[in-house]
């Protein structure tokens, strides 16, 4: 019985946490091209946009893993978890 709900709760944290990052790259695209709010230039492509998603999702994946941020136990500490996020998404943005 524990060991079931502790599987759903993780499966819970990994899609909240990619979930999260997907929502994030969609908002940006929608700001970006499509919202008015940015004067673009030069629009890119959808198909380059979603490479570009798709790459990212690799990095951040890993780098998240590497981190421990798919971990129950990482996400019981707010402040470690918070810098470690940080950490992984300045890692994924360079």
């Amino acid at each position: 019985m524990i060991r079931s709900k502790l599987i759903i709760q993780q499966i819970a944290l990994k899609a909240g946490l990619y979930g999260a990052f997907t929502c994030a790259y969609a908002l940006s695209y929608w700001i970006r091209f499509q919202s008015g709010l940015v004067d673009v230039q030069a629009p890119i492509r959808g198909y380059d946009y979603l490479l570009l998603f798709l790459a990212s999702a690799l990095a951040w994946g890993a780098l998240c893993r590497f981190a421990d941020l798919d971990q129950l136990w990482m996400a019981s500490n707010p402040a470690r978890w918070t810098y470690r996020a940080l950490w992984v998404t300045a890692g994924t943005l360079t």
